[in-house]
């Protein structure tokens, strides 16, 4: 579609339109969702080529159903559910890296319901085999994977929700782990993000303590300890975190997505761990997931956020100021969880693919932004 819209419109039937600025290189529209089955309750969700062929594939944590459901990309924007691989109890976060040197892909999952994290190590045809079980804390939710003490190995992240804490697990060459280094958050930190917030090449952690209504900044020094926490306010009972440069001015950035204030707050970084309250963007209901990716090709990143109660999904175009346009709201069926963006069809435009915790499906929007 060529002619611009309202914001939030439906100017097509199936096809949702942005109005479009002049500084914009395309006009967003997205086509009719495709769905795809999975098991009980998928929660979080990543995505990578799992199986070497150089199309993105899916894979998603079904938390009352025990599995991780694993869907390899056609690279038309199709997908065919390959295996279900079982898992520990509750099953919710979820992150992929090389974590044993072989150059394939393996992921790791951190199940809440027995505290316990699984390494499952991945094979070039798209199949993985279960490596270690390593304890956690109490009721791990988020975890990430990085190079936290500089030696070229993947180490593990873990957030543990009743604990207060993350657990820092340091990798080897062969994918075996430490034991965790602990390091204190705020109450009941959800959801964990890496970056370097303080400009000296090391990567730290920001938490999201979902209880305090706070992110805490844990910085690196290098060698895998982390200063005490500094803390910033945000809205009521914040549930997520995504990174990226909004206001080009070269220093990290975060989005936190706050569920009881149906909000999602932008913090713009200083370079040296410190951050600032730029702007709030109201959402739908209940947003839970807040991911960022440039959906309309202008490289500016642009904020998109999953609304459990709304059951719809806001995308809010970033210009290079920190600013954002109106909220484009599309609906994407009932109680939409974890969200993923990436180009699944190799137009040149990035995709979003969103799983919808009670429908037990993985919806797939593709961008035809022209």
């Amino acid at each position: 579609m060529n002619t611009c819209c309202t914001p939030a419109s439906v100017c097509l039937p199936l096809v949702w339109t942005t109005f479009c600025p002049s500084t914009r290189t395309c006009q967003l529209s997205f086509a009719p969702m495709t769905r795809y089955t999975v098991s009980s309750h998928p929660a979080q969700i990543i995505s990578a080529d799992l199986n070497n062929d150089s199309h993105l594939d899916l894979a998603v944590t079904n938390h009352m159903n025990n599995s991780v459901s694993i869907l390899l990309g056609d690279g038309n924007g199709s997908f065919v559910l390959q295996t279900i691989l079982s898992t520990q109890l509750r099953p919710i976060g979820i992150a992929v890296g090389d974590l044993n040197g072989d150059n394939q892909l393996d992921f790791v999952v951190v199940n809440s319901g027995d505290n316990t994290s699984t390494v499952y190590l991945g094979y070039s045809n798209g199949t993985f085999s279960p490596l270690i079980s390593i304890s956690t804390g109490y009721s791990p939710y988020a975890l990430a994977l990085g190079y936290i003490n500089n030696d070229s190995f993947l180490d593990i992240i873990v957030a543990n929700f009743y604990d207060d804490n993350v657990y820092v697990y340091f990798g080897d060459s062969f994918g075996n782990f430490s034991l965790p280094e602990i390091f204190q958050t705020s109450s009941q930190p959800i959801r964990i993000a890496l970056g370097d917030f303080n400009n000296d090449n090391k990567t730290d952690i920001v938490a999201v303590n979902y209880h305090n209504n706070s992110v805490s900044i844990l910085l690196n020094d290098g060698n895998g300890n982390f200063s005490e926490q500094t803390m910033f306010p945000t809205g009521y009972q914040p549930a997520s975190v995504a990174i990226s440069d909004f206001n080009n001015d070269n220093q990290v950035d975060l989005a936190v997505a706050n569920e009881f204030s149906n909000t999602t707050s932008i913090f713009f970084g200083f370079g040296n761990g410190s951050f600032v309250l730029g702007t709030t963007l109201h959402t739908g209901i209940f947003p839970h997931i807040v991911a960022v990716g440039d959906l309309n090709n202008d490289t500016f990143a642009d904020i998109i956020v999953t609304n459990r109660l709304s059951n719809d999904t806001n995308i809010f175009l970033g210009f290079n100021n920190g600013s954002f346009a109106p909220s484009i709201t599309i609906p994407v069926g009932y109680y939409p969880e974890g969200i993923v963006v990436g180009d699944f069809d190799h137009d040149g435009r990035n995709d979003l693919a969103i799983a919808h915790n009670q429908e037990n499906t993985i919806g797939i929007i593709k961008n035809l932004c022209a």
